[in-house]
């Protein structure tokens, strides 16, 4: 394992072409059965689609190719490394990197040629080691113990990454620079968005989705989570300005799916800490909040109440 410089370079490597995959096409619409190509550089496997239990990207350049989130187990991370494959030019490195730790995103590395190269956050490997992924707890073995993902579970395990990196960092894969950017602990500690400069695309986690924040508990992540490096992250995505925004799940968008997040935070931020200030009670402040912000932002009053939660024990 080797620590990540600030740029990181694609060099040309042979990689082998597994025949029998069919001809990649322009999705038409949400059912199109091929993936989606977003823009000049970047394609996206749409939730659903063959190996696809989130939304994936494949960014190209003339040098290399980045897979962001590889899939659930080895069967549909072989799946989206044939797609990146033949997106890719012919000699080109393959890079795999994930926006989070949690067994849809980052598990289908086992499913990936031996010399792909694995890029993990150091805040990522923390939440693999302090939750016991690796040897099979937490949120592992909540996807065992699910009919619908046993079977792709089956072999998954974590690559040790090629490459580490703490913060920031920039990838270079040839004409197209892919930016990486720790967002968290958001929903895990090592929540991370990649910005494709350029094409004004973001992939922005669980960080911002079509449904706000999804909260986990200390079983799913290294570091509980923090309302105020959400909150931050939010606007620090904004300030990107992408035409196009893909969260891990559900429909993609553009930067309104983001502000939404960011609106919905502020409200819930703002109004806590006011009662707060009358000294009301975390319960009476969860049950208030949720009574006036659930309805209005159209977000489910478990999430509103969680976040009052949140904000009530990190405001003075």
């Amino acid at each position: 394992m080797r620590s990540m410089a600030r740029v990181l370079t694609g060099a040309a490597v042979a990689l082998g072409i597994i025949g029998g995959v069919p001809t990649i096409a322009p999705a038409q619409g949400p059912a199109a059965a091929g993936p989606l190509k977003l823009s000049e550089h970047v394609t996206v496997v749409l939730q659903g689609q063959p190996g696809a239990q989130s939304n994936v990207g494949i960014v190209v350049g003339s040098k290399g190719a980045l897979v962001i989130d590889s899939g659930l187990g080895p069967r549909n991370g072989a799946i989206l490394a044939n797609v990146a494959r033949q997106l890719a030019p012919g000699r080109a490195t393959l890079h795999v990197a994930a926006t989070h730790f949690h067994p849809e995103h980052m598990m289908g590395e086992s499913g990936f040629p031996a010399s792909a190269i694995i890029l993990r956050s150091k805040g990522q490997q923390e939440d693999i080691d302090a939750t016991g992924a690796a040897e099979g707890r937490g949120v592992v073995a909540l996807f065992k113990g699910m009919p619908n993902r046993a079977a792709d579970m089956e072999g998954a395990i974590y690559r040790t990454p090629d490459v580490t990196f703490a913060g920031d960092a920039l990838i270079d894969l040839g004409g197209t620079r892919v930016r990486l950017m720790e967002l968290g602990p958001a929903h895990t500690r090592g929540d991370i968005g990649f910005f494709i400069e350029g094409d004004g695309v973001v992939f922005t986690g669980d960080v911002a989705m079509s449904t706000p924040i999804g909260i986990n508990s200390a079983r799913f992540t290294a570091a509980p989570t923090s309302t105020r490096v959400w909150l931050a992250s939010l606007e620090r995505l904004m300030e990107l300005k992408p035409r196009h925004v893909v969260p891990s799940h559900g429909p993609l968008g553009d930067a309104s799916m983001i502000d939404k997040h960011r609106v919905f935070m502020t409200a819930v931020r703002d109004r806590v800490s006011a009662l707060k200030k009358q000294r009301h009670t975390a319960d009476q402040i969860a049950s208030t909040v949720t009574t006036e912000l659930a309805a209005k932002y159209q977000v489910p009053e478990k999430i509103v109440a969680d976040a009052a939660r949140l904000f009530y024990e990190e405001l003075p």
